[in-house]
């Protein structure tokens, strides 16, 4: 029973841990409503899901006229736990994934815990200390990184052991583990974190003895190698996509470098709430506004703990705990690398590393400087366990004193705001962006003072906890539970509040717009990636952020395609749009400030309703005027024209540009007269005026297929409102044409006389090669674990 009892004590506190810091997602009900999870990965698997009722999901037709899937590695397509959308509610199956990852995170934090010599109170404390921790619980509202954080641990516990000469499993078998966990981390979709990854095992391969770093660093290129490999299926389609997107040459030092982390967020590792709280700002109660990009964090928290503080400081200055360097290694380079542009050097890296300079959101590093803080606090923990045992509490002084110097902190910060509540007026006023009302400056103080008096608390039992591990006659696993105690409370103090949810049932409901709005084939145009001043922000009645309810009452990207709505040109948000995508955006963005071009243009995407965004100047006159404040008004569009239509006259250009340049000059009339790039098969000529009299009979569009049966008495142009690319393939009762794309974009097709059937279907480059290189990669390493097994049998 005593056994039993053990081996059920991992999975017991998993569960416990998991419930604490995730337990409002066990809701069938209930939707994540953190950032990206309603607005953006939400929508994405929902489209996802109901494509692949019909087909391979590979292309999703509601957003800018078309977008590849597979190739995105936003969708993780090939990651199989996406495929829970294939069989559960797509909100249900996202909170599941992220369940899953929190305990499987979880367990791989104990594992490596375990490996380095920890008993079970340093490795609970270990893994309570790494899935509780700010940066990991904040990085659940990006899907991807969430996601492939979770793997982190695993990955260090195997490189670990491929690293290890005396662990007594073959080689090249513990290579094949580490490739294949580096494959799915590949397959999750985030790519900042497989750098995370590997940096941390850099780190944990050059910190080892010195003897042998040339063999540990062949044994991290050959798992790397696998796992290039395993994941290709997803990585050669990627690769063919970013190769025309904007991230091929880099982004440039300003995209590339958005959501630094600025210095002076220091404070947090401490001090979680000294800026007021981001989850709260609908209420007036953050005040770091000015701090950071776009006026908000990337990781809302970076928070590890008081006592993960104190306790991987002291053991990274001073304890020879297990990879001593290692942890110190990852601490200092995701801190350097999270500065970003905040760091001198940062440029310069980034111009020897391009991979640096086509990623964005570098505060995304701090994930490995808070995850190096959690492992070694753990080990630090297991070394002062250790050493009490032997009767040398006195181990525990240096942690102590760094606890007194966190009660010192918190002290001083509390008394400045109990005595002289002009402190709290003057850091108001200096870091908001709201107008310093008395209202706003009393509601502050109270808060602070509240958040404030929290920190002390918890300072002050962190402290205590290690004065219980110092008292010669208080047992060791009783202060272990003490400690294990502070942290759990702390952490779900603090961490809570980073997973609140809405019932789906709303976000399930379409807002009064999208009623409004025309229906299919119409799609809709927002202006909102457009806008140059700050947008209304709705005080919405429903449960949940404000700023979600506004996002949704406004149909922004992609929240739309949860209803089904389609858009057109759209922004860019993930940088995957390749050339002729993007250069119907950038003839968008030139023609902004000429009202009848944009709206002509967008009608030539089908876009028969512009959602206009409200800005603050503009919500005010209207209520000045009597009128509601919406956060978005619906302007029907006089320019549509259909999905699929034959204009009455076409033009052939050389190139993009000069395409660009004559439609322009025509109005962007592209109905009359369209532009198209490159030639026709044979050197022909357009057709001729009026396209003969065709006619559409009937269309047909579904995912990644569109059947068009048609009539035309002579040769006839026909202009596809699709997004153009080069997976595009077309037939006209099974023979093969050659699309061209047009001056915004589009496919344009020239057909054959009579009545036929066009068919066009997208297949991405790169899917087939990649998948058979994957299976083969998988077939081989197989066969070789089982070839290995039965000479290992037979000997």
């Amino acid at each position: 029973m005593r056994r039993r009892l053990t081996a059920l004590l991992p999975p017991l506190v998993g569960a416990a841990a998991v419930f604490a810091f995730f337990g409002r997602l066990a809701s069938p009900s209930a939707v994540l409503a953190v950032r990206d999870i309603p607005l953006f990965h939400l929508p994405l698997r929902t489209v996802f899901a109901e494509l692949a009722r019909e087909g391979l999901p590979a292309w999703n037709p509601l957003i800018n006229g078309g977008q590849p899937i597979l190739s995105n590695p936003n969708y993780a397509a090939f990651y199989p736990p996406t495929w829970l959308a294939l069989a559960l509610p797509p909100h249900t199956a996202i909170n599941l994934v992220i369940l899953l990852h929190a305990a499987f995170g979880f367990a791989g934090a104990w594992r490596l815990a375990r490996r380095l010599g920890c008993e079970r109170p340093a490795a609970a404390f270990t893994a309570i200390a790494f899935t509780g921790g700010g940066a990991f619980v904040a990085s659940a509202s990006s899907l991807t990184s969430f996601c492939g954080l979770a793997w982190l641990p695993w990955l260090l516990t195997w490189g670990d052991g491929l690293f290890d000469r005396e662990d007594p499993r073959p080689w090249p078998r513990r290579a094949l583990a580490l490739g294949a966990g580096l494959a799915l981390q590949f397959l999750a979709g985030e790519p900042v974190v497989v750098l995370t990854s590997g940096a941390g095992l850099a780190c944990l391969a050059l910190a080892r003895s010195p003897r042998g770093p040339t063999r540990r660093l062949a044994g991290l290129a050959a798992a790397a190698l696998l796992a290039t490999l395993f994941a290709a299926v997803q990585l050669l389609p990627t690769l063919g996509r970013l190769a025309d997107s904007p991230r091929a040459r880099g982004l440039g030092a300003d995209e590339a470098t958005v959501w630094s982390l600025p210095p002076a967020r220091a404070v947090e590792l401490l001090l979680p709430r000294f800026y007021g709280d981001p989850m709260r700002g609908d209420e007036n109660l953050y005040f770091g506004w000015g701090l950071h990009d776009r006026d908000y964090p990337y990781l809302i928290s970076i928070y590890p703990g008081t006592l993960v503080l104190v306790l991987a400081l002291a053991a990274l200055l001073r304890w020879p705990i297990p990879r001593r360097g290692a942890w110190a290694a990852m601490l200092a380079a995701g801190l350097f690398l999270a500065l970003g542009r905040n760091n001198p050097v940062y440029a310069a890296l980034a111009d020897l590393v391009p991979l640096l300079g086509a990623i964005r959101y570098p505060e995304k590093f701090l994930l490995l400087a808070t995850s190096g803080l959690a492992f070694a606090a753990g080990l630090g923990w297991q070394h002062l366990l250790e050493r009490k045992r032997r009767g040398r509490p006195e181990s525990a002084d240096l942690p102590l004193a760094l606890a007194a110097v966190a009660v010192a902190c918190a002290a001083v910060f509390a008394t400045a705001l109990w005595l002289r509540p002009e402190v709290s007026a003057w850091f108001v006023r200096r870091h908001t962006v709201l107008p310093a009302t008395a209202e706003l400056l009393e509601r502050a103080l109270a808060y602070q003072r509240g958040e404030a008096a929290a920190a002390l608390a918890v300072a002050v039992a962190a402290a205590l906890a290690l004065v219980a591990l110092r008292l010669r006659r208080l047992p060791a696993g009783v202060a272990a539970l003490a400690a294990l105690g502070v942290l759990a409370a702390d952490l779900h103090h603090y961490q809570r509040g980073l997973t609140p949810t809405v019932p789906i049932a709303e976000l399930a409901r379409p807002p009064a717009l999208a009623a409004a709005l025309a229906g299919p084939p119409s799609r809709l145009f927002t202006d909102v990636g457009l806008q140059r001043e700050s947008s209304f922000v709705l005080r919405s009645p429903r449960p949940g952020p404000d700023r979600l309810w506004t996002s949704v009452e406004r149909l922004d990207p992609y929240v739309g395609n949860l209803w089904g709505r389609a858009y057109a040109l759209n922004e860019d948000f993930d940088l995957m749009l390749t050339g002729p995508a993007r250069s119907a955006l950038e003839l968008l963005h030139r023609v902004r400030d000429r009202p009848h071009l944009a709206r002509a243009l967008v009608g030539a995407w089908s876009a028969g309703d512009i959602v206009q965004v409200r800005t603050v100047a503009a919500a005010l006159g209207d209520r000045l005027r009597g009128e509601p404040g919406e956060p978005a008004r619906r302007l029907p569009n006089p320019d549509y024209l259909p999905p699929f239509r034959f204009p009455r006259r076409v033009e052939l250009h050389p190139d993009a540009e000069r395409a660009v340049a004559a439609a322009i000059d025509g109005g962007l009339r592209l109905g009359e007269v369209d532009h198209w790039v490159g030639r026709l098969d044979g050197g022909a000529p357009p057709p001729p005026a009026a396209a003969g009299g065709a006619r559409l009979l009937k269309v047909e569009a579904r995912g990644r297929a569109v059947r068009i049966r048609y009539r035309a008495a002579t040769a006839a142009a026909l202009t596809a409102a699709v997004t153009f690319d080069r997976g595009w393939r077309a037939t006209v009762d099974g023979e093969r044409l050659s699309p061209l794309a047009s001056a915004a974009g589009q496919i344009g097709l020239v057909l054959p006389p009579g009545e036929r059937t066009v068919e066009l279907v997208f297949w991405e480059r790169g899917v087939g090669v990649g998948a058979a290189v994957s299976a083969a990669a998988l077939v081989a390493a197989l066969a070789a674990l089982l070839v290995g097994r039965r000479r290992r049998a037979f000997t």
